[in-house]
């Protein structure tokens, strides 16, 4: 059961940056970076759980390969009308870091598996019937980074 590096580097960049941009607005709330570093580290520890042991719980066959819900294409898209109630309504650190790490722990996964197809289509796509294109693949992939930009940018520079 090991995390991988670049999955506990997000905690601690995305740290990095709520860290500077409160340092840069002139004001550091020690108790709002130390919730929302518990919510990265939550989420991080959250999509790890799900690949090791959560999914052995909601799995009709376990013998297969798992279909990983955290994984899907509805969780993927619904996670963004979540981010933005989290952001604009509720003001909640943990809610928000557990967000971020979500996002950036799939936008992690997306890009490291854009040029295998079938690998792509396995662990992202499997409610699909038809096969995507290596360039629609490439387009999904650029605009979930395109989200996640403008998603950090809100945070991070539109206030909290």
């Amino acid at each position: 059961m090991k995390i991988k590096i670049q999955n506990l580097m997000i905690p601690v960049v995305i740290s990095g940056l709520f860290v500077l941009t409160s340092y840069f607005s002139g004001e550091i709330n020690y108790l709002d970076l130390f919730y929302f570093s518990a919510g990265l580290f939550l989420g991080v520890i959250l999509m790890h759980l799900d690949e090791e042991i959560l999914h052995k719980y909601y799995l009709e066959n376990p013998k297969t390969k798992p279909n990983l819900i955290t994984r899907s294409l509805i969780f993927i898209i619904s996670l963004f009308p979540m981010g933005v109630y989290l952001i604009t309504s509720t003001g909640s650190e943990i809610g928000i870091g557990l967000f971020l790490s979500i996002v950036s722990v799939l936008l992690l996964e997306l890009i490291q598996y854009r040029t295998d197809s079938d690998g792509f289509h396995a662990r992202f796509l499997f409610q699909l019937k038809r096969k995507l294109s290596s360039t629609e693949i490439k387009y999904f992939v650029s605009s979930y980074v395109f989200l996640v930009l403008i998603f950090m940018l809100m945070i991070f520079f539109l206030g909290r």
